[in-house]
């Protein structure tokens, strides 16, 4: 009988500590400000590239961020990098039925082979980005992408599953952000393409720093 009370008395405790718990978490992700992304920071002019705003493709399908910004940069040879950038209050859910190598062949893109990019530095952290050639018609498009947790670049999902529940739980936040690089081949070969990625990703990263929430 007294071993029972016990028991009880104990749930009793543990229930009460993990109510505390929930509400404490509650009113701690009330409080947490998620500042948005700054576009404005990210300049028009990145060295030899030149940037436009445009409109979202529907050849992508609905755009499902919270905020995001479009751009197209044409460089000095007139070559171009398109750029997206999609802001999420909500990164998990996002990432349950959206990511690139879902959302492309879903609007009738091909992918053509996969890969993963050169080792940059971004936030004081090296990582790379993956990297896909995909096809549509008579339209070829290497891609380059990542996403951010809170500040924290990463690439694949099993990262992704760890920064999530850190920053969910330590910190009281869910948002984070897509970025994806595109260079439609236009009449040259896939490296060429590689190239041209790589150095506007080179340029491209310290204003991205400053325009994304840490």
């Amino acid at each position: 009988m007294a071993q029972a009370r016990t028991r009880i008395i104990i749930l009793i405790v543990l229930f009460g500590c993990a109510s505390w718990a929930a509400r404490a978490t509650s009113h701690y992700r009330a409080a947490t400000i998620r500042h948005p992304p700054d576009w404005d920071v990210l300049p028009y002019q990145l060295g030899e590239w030149s940037g436009r705003d445009a409109k979202f493709d529907p050849m992508y399908g609905k755009d499902p961020s919270d905020t995001m910004m479009l751009r197209t940069y044409e460089g000095t040879n007139h070559k171009h990098v398109f750029v997206y950038i999609g802001f999420y209050a909500d990164l998990p859910a996002f990432m349950e039925i959206h990511n690139p190598e879902i959302c492309y062949p879903a609007q009738g893109w091909s992918i053509v082979s996969n890969g993963e990019s050169d080792l940059a530095l971004y936030r004081g952290k090296i990582h790379r980005a993956q990297q896909m050639l995909i096809s549509k018609e008579d339209n070829s498009r290497l891609v380059m992408w990542w996403y951010n947790v809170g500040s924290h670049p990463f690439e694949d999902r099993l990262r992704y599953v760890y920064l999530s529940l850190a920053f969910s739980s330590l910190q009281g936040r869910t948002d984070g952000s897509l970025v994806r690089l595109e260079a439609p081949l236009e009449g040259e070969e896939q490296e060429a393409a590689r190239v041209r990625l790589e150095r506007f990703r080179s340029d491209f990263l310290p204003s991205l720093d400053l325009a994304l929430p840490r």
